[in-house]
């Protein structure tokens, strides 16, 4: 290390500034006074300005969250006045406020402008914020000016109303929920701008089926039989008789019978006692000679618009109408193993649960007179099958078919309410003559398996919009069943109501209320 500090240029280089050490005609420390001023003044002008952009971020949060709050506040009290608006502002912007910086700014000035046309709100505040060290250079504070703007958004939110109208829908509970849905409408057009891609709703009725119409008939996704007049020719032999009664005695029994629509959870049975004489022998005596007769049933025929299922796992899917199509449901089943043309394939004496009081599907509209026609034409009829009604939620919310309505783009929420009052007491049919057109089987839990499945197909991540297919809310109505109200609940993304008689247009109203603040916040 020594040797270091021998070497040519190290040597010259410490014996001039030993030189520079020892220097004492002052010249070193007028240069130092001169400068020192300057050069604290440089270092605390730094500092304040470090704390002006602190203050100046802090504000900026401060009022954005203002005018978030005071926009929402807006939106509920649409008849506010500016007073009460800049009020509220105020409020909130000293809540959102650090305390300590509070007292540091002076506001000078606050704008606050609402358009209520095009409901923009626009906000701009200055304040004074004082300095510290460069005060010593006159400058006592310094000027911040923030802004801040919430506009709604437009063409964001897309709603299918997937509503029970079962037979045991009859009567009030029918009532009650027309009054709801049209609550739902009236909130919603209330508090949003009457813009066709503000908010858009679908109405989907069902009961075992789902009724698209019959305009759609023809349309490539959707294969339905034609129409005709079916006729039978049954031979069979008949004796006429009649049965005489040889001995009575008097007897009490018991009565018994159903209140209620078969679909109805509160379905219960009634007895009573009677008493009476009753035959206890009796013999059927022929009157006349057998012979051979025949019976020559008919009967119509004919598509009134309601869909059945795609077999498995295409009924649970919205996607490959190219391949396999959405299957028409006749108002009478017929054996696909029969040709179309050869009538004896029709059960003539059976009947699918689908007729005029299913009222067809509503796809997405923006027309508040069109959907309330909608709500006031539905009618309860039939059994329960939750499945038929959901994936046709899902369908007129799609971009592509059956219906191609609904938006593609990935900022557009998409979200279906789901109502019903019962639990699921029909299944699609899996009999070798059925093949899942038809809901006639008693399967309930392979309807309630086929639920679980389709909610999860729906709330999975959509790869063209990184987000869900669709959120889901679910509300049971008067419902029993802790298994379907479990499903449900599991069901659901947004939200799981479980109501009473007489509470379902306030969960409605609320439900609006929430989605269009959702709406208007995205």
């Amino acid at each position: 290390m020594s040797q270091i500090w021998k070497r040519p240029g190290i040597r010259k280089a410490r014996e001039r500034f030993g030189k520079f050490g020892k220097n004492e005609n002052g010249a070193v420390a007028i240069i130092v006074s001169v400068a020192l001023p300057a050069m604290l003044l440089m270092a605390g002008g730094a500092a304040d300005y470090a704390r002006f952009l602190a203050a100046r971020s802090k504000l900026q949060a401060a009022v954005d969250s203002a005018t978030l709050a005071t926009y929402a506040y807006f939106n509920k009290n649409g008849s506010i006045t500016q007073a009460d608006l800049r009020r509220y502002f105020d409020h909130h912007l000293k809540a959102s406020l650090d305390s300590r910086l509070e007292q540091l700014l002076a506001i000078k000035e606050k704008r606050i402008h609402l358009d209520r046309t095009d409901r923009h709100l626009q906000v701009s505040v200055v304040a004074d914020f004082p300095t510290t060290f460069i005060r010593l250079a006159g400058l006592d504070s310094m000027s911040i000016g923030v802004k801040s703007a919430a506009k709604a958004a437009i063409g964001r939110t897309e709603v299918a109303l997937v509503l029970d109208t079962t037979g045991s829908m009859q009567g009030r509970k029918m009532r009650e929920l027309k009054r709801a849905a049209a609550k739902f409408l009236d909130t919603i057009h209330a508090r949003l701008p009457d813009d066709p891609n503000a908010f858009k709703v679908a109405i989907v009725p069902f009961a075992e089926y789902v009724n698209v119409g019959r305009k759609y008939r023809h349309a490539s996704w959707i294969k339905v039989d034609p129409d005709v007049t079916a006729r039978k020719s049954v031979r069979y032999k008949h004796c006429p008789g009649k049965w005489v009664c040889h001995k009575r005695k008097w007897r009490t029994w018991k009565h018994c019978w159903w209140e209620g629509n078969p679909d109805s959870p509160n379905r219960r049975r009634k007895c009573t006692w009677k008493s009476g004489w009753k035959c206890v022998k009796s013999e059927y005596v022929k009157t006349g000679k057998c012979y051979w007769t025949t019976w020559n049933p008919s009967a119509k025929i004919r598509w009134e618009g309601c869909v059945g299922s795609r077999e498995y796992p295409l009924n649970l899917k919205d996607e490959g109408y190219g391949g396999e199509k959405v299957p028409g449901v006749m108002n009478h089943p017929r054996r696909p193993s029969h040709p179309v043309t050869h009538y004896d394939g029709w059960y003539v004496n059976e009947r699918n649960k689908c007729g005029t009081p299913l009222t067809p599907l509503t796809s997405l509209k923006d027309n508040l007179r069109r959907l309330k026609q909608k709500i006031r034409a539905l009618k309860a009829d039939g059994y329960t099958y939750i499945p038929s009604g959901l994936v046709w939620g899902w369908r007129v919310l799609s971009p592509g078919k059956p219906f191609d309505q609904g938006s593609s783009d990935s900022d557009v929420r998409k979200i279906i309410v789901l109502m019903t009052d019962g639990a699921n007491t029909r299944a699609p049919d899996r009999r070798g003559d059925r093949l899942y057109r038809d809901h006639q089987e008693h399967n309930v839990a392979y309807a309630n398996r086929m639920l679980t499945e389709l909610c999860n197909n729906i709330k999975a991540t959509n790869p063209a919009t990184g987000k869900r297919n669709a959120d889901i809310i679910t509300i049971t109505f008067e419902v029993r069943n802790r298994t379907i109200k479990s499903l449900l609940q599991g069901c659901s993304t947004l939200g799981s109501y479980d109501v009473k008689s007489g509470q379902l247009e306030k969960v409605f109203e609320k439900i609006a209320t929430d989605l269009v603040d959702l709406h208007l916040t995205e």
